[in-house]
């Protein structure tokens, strides 16, 4: 019994491409395409529905380009990055929480190696289905051949060419993609699932101290500025035992400065301090000169 070209192309048979019901369905897919690809103001769910996808959004970053669309499974939690193309002649299954970097492109449709069948346009084209499992990660510009079957967990390094079935729980890489790494039994070193963690928790603390440290810097700035009041009010009296009474209140508040800011000691018993008379002006001056340094 005579079957149709569609129906050739989904059992991978030899068929005509340029069938007239196939390239109908090729200008639809390539509209809705074009439709998701620029429609940026609707929502995830919009540009689900753009696709026929509407289980699976919103986990496509556009551009995204098919050949029919329909071929094309989607597992929950599936995320497809930008610039991917699926050449689904047939069927093609992405599984859950599998990862796609930039870039990807999953070809299942193929050409005849006899230039004399393949005839160029007029000649028959074919194609096998790819299945990808669970839990995968793909690196960008990963290529995928017609046939290829990848199993669950299998890590992808960037620019592989996958060109024969990658059994599940491990790493490929190169051109062809090669094993490079088995990950039966493998366990995420904890430095490493810890990084994150520690990262943020160093960004709170330092954020917590600053504000800390701006709190006791306002405190002191009005500590300061009584401080400075009681110095205009003494200015220019000789150093006598109110003055000293008064040096001996106004070093804890320099001492608190100095804790809080890290400087040196700002005691008015430096070596090159200034005569008695002008201790208070003095005192002032570079009590006020930290403060500004320290803003």
């Amino acid at each position: 019994m005579d079957t149709t070209e569609k129906e050739k192309m989904l059992r991978g048979e030899l068929y005509i491409a340029l069938d007239p019901l196939l390239c109908s369905e090729r200008e639809r897919c390539a509209k809705a395409c074009s439709d998701f690809n620029t429609n940026t103001a609707a929502t995830p769910l919009e540009r689900a529905n753009l696709l026929n996808k509407p289980h699976h959004p919103p986990h496509r970053q556009p551009p995204f380009t098919a050949d029919y669309g329909y071929n094309i499974t989607l597992g929950p939690g599936s995320f497809i990055n930008f610039n991917c193309t699926i050449l689904d002649t047939c069927p093609v299954r992405i599984g859950a929480r599998t990862l796609f970097g930039p870039g990807i492109s999953i070809f299942t449709a193929s050409h005849p190696l006899s230039a004399a069948v393949r005839n160029g346009l007029k000649g028959p084209e074919d194609g096998r289905p790819i299945v990808i499992g669970d839990d995968c990660w793909f690196g960008g510009n990963v290529l995928v051949l017609p046939g290829v079957v990848v199993g669950d967990g299998v890590v992808v390094g960037a620019g592989a060419v996958v060109t024969k079935s990658v059994p599940s729980h491990c790493v490929v890489a190169g051109n062809p993609a090669r094993i490079v790494k088995r990950l039966e039994g493998f366990v995420e070193p904890a430095g490493m699932a810890a990084a994150a963690m520690v990262v943020e928790a160093k960004g709170r603390e330092k954020e917590g101290e600053m504000e800390r440290l701006v709190k006791r810097l306002d405190a002191l700035e009005g500590e300061l500025a009584g401080v400075k009041g009681e110095l205009k009010r003494l200015s220019g009296c000789s150093c006598s035992p109110d003055i000293i009474s008064t040096v001996s209140r106004v070093q804890p508040v320099t001492s608190r400065y100095k804790d809080t800011v890290g400087t040196e000691n700002l005691d008015h018993d430096q070596p090159n301090r200034p005569a008695e008379g002008e201790q208070w002006p003095y005192l002032e001056k570079t009590c006020a000169a930290r403060i500004r340094s320290s803003a």
